[in-house]
């Protein structure tokens, strides 16, 4: 890679069985950034533990008869990122996943906090995004800034890239009638919890109409009985098997991030983990 001064390498990688750059086709980039953090930080703290947890799992997987550390992927350890400075951060981030999507090849970022996926997206073309999420992160601002993670989705919005917003049950007036203005499509927590296979079927039908997709999935999307390690978490959201069984639905992904885990001794980083190694299944699938 070009651009080797942007990142430092992980002393182990994910899952300990990460592959070379060059025959990778999914390649895993940690973002330890949580500057616009507005209530729990510490997801600078997240790609460190999410590694750790990926080792002490097992990476097999019965349902799919297949190993991960099987998957063509490459953990290119973490960014070096700009302490304070989003969009200097942002910048560095985006240089990096160019490079990345010019070799042919799918980013997976583990973040962070959640304003990374712009830098993501904005270096994909032909793209929808799936957002699993519990906040709709469609703020014009929020605490004086345009950038931040509550304001992430309005700026992918506002770049033309389509959207759906899988699990939200938390947001402002304004945001829920900026989603009628933008066409933001809506598949809220009490709509899973009504129907799974609904909600699949909408996701379907999403991908159907905007081809590849990228895949980004805020852990409070999760109830916090399930992940309640998180930045700002939110009663009323999906459960782990919920959000894996819609991950399965997701196909032709051209990348994907796992981000607002705000580790502190407890579990949360296997949940995340685990959503990062069926995020690199879908990846693995076209």
């Amino acid at each position: 890679m070009g651009y080797r001064s942007l990142y430092v390498t992980a002393k182990e990688s994910f899952l300990g069985c990460s592959k070379s750059y060059g025959e990778a086709l999914v390649v895993i980039i940690g973002v330890p950034f949580d500057a616009t953090s507005t209530y729990k930080p510490g997801a600078r703290f997240a790609p460190s533990s999410l590694r750790e947890a990926s080792w002490n799992m097992e990476s097999f997987s019965i349902k799919r008869m297949l190993d991960a550390c099987s998957l063509r992927f490459c953990d290119i350890g973490d960014l070096d990122v700009v302490p304070g400075d989003v969009n200097q951060t942002l910048q560095r981030l985006k240089l990096v996943v160019s490079e990345v999507t010019n070799d042919g090849k799918k980013p997976l970022i583990l973040g962070g906090e959640h304003t990374l996926t712009l830098s993501a997206v904005e270096c994909l073309r032909d793209i929808g995004v799936i957002q699993f999420d519990a906040h709709m992160d469609l703020r014009d601002d929020y605490a004086c800034q345009r950038i931040c993670h509550a304001t992430v989705a309005r700026r992918i919005c506002e770049a033309g890239i389509p959207l759906i917003q899988v699990g939200v049950r938390a947001c402002s007036r304004d945001e829920y009638d900026y989603t009628k203005e933008s066409g933001v499509a809506l598949v809220p927590a009490h709509e899973v919890h009504r129907s799974l296979s609904d909600a699949a079927s909408r996701i379907r039908d999403f991908q159907e109409e905007h081809g590849r997709i990228y895949v980004s999935v805020d852990l409070d999307v999760l109830d916090p009985a399930f992940a309640p390690e998180v930045g700002n978490p939110e009663p009323g959201g999906l459960t782990t098997v919920e959000l894996l069984s819609l991950i399965e639905e997701c196909r032709n992904v051209a990348g994907g991030d796992v981000v607002e885990l705000v580790p502190s001794g407890g579990f949360t980083a296997f949940t995340a983990a685990r959503i990062a190694i069926e995020l690199m299944f879908q990846m693995q699938l076209d």
